[in-house]
């Protein structure tokens, strides 16, 4: 790849977004200062979470007891229940010896570990409430614990690459990932409101990581528990981005940012409530975050009523560590029980086989049972079995609002930048395109047998090639024809405009599910505005910096390669400047062949979310046939 000179612009530009999110924000936040005034913040914020959250209508859970263990002091109930059809939950239900009453139930949401339920810190944090008088409802995450989704078909991916490869396939389908996983949570509590032994009135949730995750979105979205404590999520977005740290789809709810949420309204969506926020001292999730929004919420929760709002920093890394546990109970037994907390207890972990649902702890011997690469399969035929043939400017329309892109009403401001020598007689005259305001965000570059500070005004026959990945690399020593001006384009993310940092530090691989290009997509998501919307745009304002600067009977051609194809696709679509249309080496006939691979490495950034309802591909290119070459 070519050495990315601007690609931090990328990072630097939703930086700025952020912080500016964050700020006004702030003022919002600053200026409450009665329980009228912070009733009416929480009913707003409330309204926006409610548009990002879509879930189904409930369905019966069919839950059963697949087993029961007696330990020392507690019994595991091995569950099984459906949060929608054909859709298996796996959990363990812990109950206390003693049941002279009812007792309080906690929904225990576990984080990114491949055991899920199963995982020793898990079980520890499970035993150790139950301990304390709560039953403990244990569920497995999606992807986790006995819900693997691909031991046929295994993927190079990981445990969180896996989350990343569905939430592509969804997002496709116009769902969110995250949504599922709190749905499987919401049906938890329905289930624990099911069970005789607890009291309904007294429902808690903790979770750490990924469980910290679902706990924030299942406190947000549902009103029953009356106290939650998220471990190892919270913080700030606005930390996240400016930390270059890239985060699982299903930790990045679409809009919340165009909306101007942040993490802590999540947590105010249903306030007043109780809350523990915690954190690590070493963790990646930045900890000044968590002292920033406990004090936001706190200051709401207290204009509202009486209810704990609190934050502990655990001295370890990223994790469910004693001290975070201790932690929890402590809030727990305080403000759910009255009585006072006492350290965890030392004790013998069930065996992790002792907890499996289902037989040998495996979805394959399940006979009801549907995965979500598969569902979203279905979906994507059912789509199209619905879609009504649009004409093109139907087309053009409905592609306008997915993109979330206007079509640019004057050429961009361009910067003069170096040029570079390809070969004897052959320069590469490089041109920076501010299509956002006051920063790069593409380079257009000239092949020309000399140096050049200007774009052509003279010839009429004009390529412009827009490379699956990076322009100089792919060009080679390619120079234009005679009569021909040659362009090539990289758009943000791409070639030049690659981003530099956001590295994880196993690889730094394009189509790695959790890396760089995966992080600024799902940002533009948490904007609303997809990133190949934005790579749609600034291809767009190259044609109308070319038009602007070319003969008036010009015939320009755009040329696209590999992944390029998409967005020249969709640009063709919406700008008549493009005259013809060349496609070489397209890596997908449609987005709907992509969710018959379960493993497709096609990126979330040549995507556009909710698509499918829609459009395809194929609708695209019947549209602008007569400019195919």
């Amino acid at each position: 790849m070519t050495n990315s000179l601007f690609g931090n612009n990328v990072n630097e530009y939703y930086v700025a977004l952020a912080r500016k999110n964050f700020e006004e924000r702030k003022k919002k936040l600053d200026a409450i200062t009665t329980k009228e005034q912070a009733a009416c913040y929480v009913k707003e914020v409330k309204s926006k979470i409610e548009k990002i959250f879509a879930f189904p209508e409930r369905t019966p859970l069919d839950a059963v007891v697949t087993n029961k263990n007696t330990f020392d002091g507690y019994c595991v109930e091995n569950i099984l229940y459906y949060s929608r059809p054909s859709y298996p939950v796996t959990a363990n239900l812990y109950l206390p010896e003693d049941l002279s009453g009812k007792v309080p139930g906690v929904l225990f949401l576990c984080g990114h570990a491949n055991e899920g339920k199963a995982s020793d810190t898990y079980r520890s944090a499970c035993v150790g409430l139950v301990k304390k008088g709560f039953a403990v409802l244990a569920v497995d995450p999606v992807e986790q614990g006995e819900r693997q989704q691909y031991r046929d078909t295994p993927t190079p991916f990981g445990l969180c690459g896996n989350h990343n490869l569905m939430g592509k396939n969804l997002a496709l389908c116009g769902e969110w990932f995250g949504a599922w996983r709190t749905w499987d949570g919401i049906r938890g509590l329905d289930y624990l409101e099911t069970r005789s032994e607890i009291d309904s009135s007294r429902l808690c949730v903790t979770g750490n990581s990924g469980g910290g995750t679902l706990t924030t979105w299942v406190g947000a979205a549902d009103p029953r528990p009356i106290a939650i404590a998220p471990s190892c999520y919270i913080t700030s977005w606005k930390h996240n981005i400016e930390n270059e740290l890239p985060a699982d789809i299903e930790q990045m709810p679409p809009r919340a940012l165009e909306y101007g949420l942040e993490m802590g309204d999540f947590l105010l969506a249903q306030a007043p409530r109780h809350i523990l926020i915690m954190g690590q001292k070493k963790d990646f999730f930045d900890p000044r975050g968590v002292v920033e929004t406990c004090g936001e919420v706190k200051k709401i929760n207290s204009l509202l009523s009486s209810c704990d709002t609190r934050y502990f920093i655990g001295p370890d890394e990223h994790g469910f560590s004693k001290a975070n546990r201790e932690a929890m109970y402590a809030f727990m037994t305080e403000v759910v029980t009255g009585k006072e907390n006492a350290p965890e207890d030392v004790f013998t972990l069930p065996p992790p086989e002792s907890t499996y649902a289902i037989k040998d702890g495996d979805l394959r011997n399940l006979a009801n049972n549907k995965y979500i690469w598969a569902i979203t399969k279905d979906m994507a035929e059912k789509f199209a079995e619905k879609r009504k043939p649009r004409s093109r400017e139907e087309l053009k329309t409905v592609l306008l609002s997915l993109l979330k892109i206007q079509l640019p009403e004057k050429a961009p401001y361009y910067r003069k930048l170096r040029w570079r020598c390809i070969a004897k007689d052959l320069f590469r005259n490089r041109f920076g395109l501010e299509t956002e305001k006051d920063s790069i965000m593409c380079i257009l570059a000239s092949y020309t047998p000399n140096i050049v500070y200007n774009p052509d005004d003279t010839k009429k026959n004009i390529t412009l090639v827009i490379p699956s990945l990076d322009s100089k690399e792919e060009m080679g020593e390619r120079s234009a024809l005679d009569g021909e001006l040659l362009y090539t384009l990289d758009t943000r993310g791409i070639g030049e405009m690659m981003p530099s940092g956001t590295d994880q530090p196993w690889n730094r691989d394009f189509f790695s599910a959790y890396q760089f290009d995966y992080h600024y997509a799902a940002l533009g998501m948490m904007w609303g505005k997809p990133e190949l919307g934005k790579r749609v745009f600034d291809l767009l304002s190259a044609v109308e910096l070319i038009a602007e600067n070319a003969p008036a009977d010009m015939v320009l051609t755009v040329e696209a390669h590999g992944y390029g194809c998409v967005t020249a696709l969709m640009a063709s679509l919406l700008s008549d400047k493009i005259h013809k249309l060349k496609l070489t080496d397209e890596m997908t006939s449609s987005y709907e062949a992509l969710l018959t691979d379960p493993l497709s490495k096609f990126p979330l950034s040549f995507m556009v979310p909710g698509i499918l309802q829609e459009m395809d591909l194929p609708d695209i290119k019947k549209a602008v046939a007569e400019k195919l070459v």
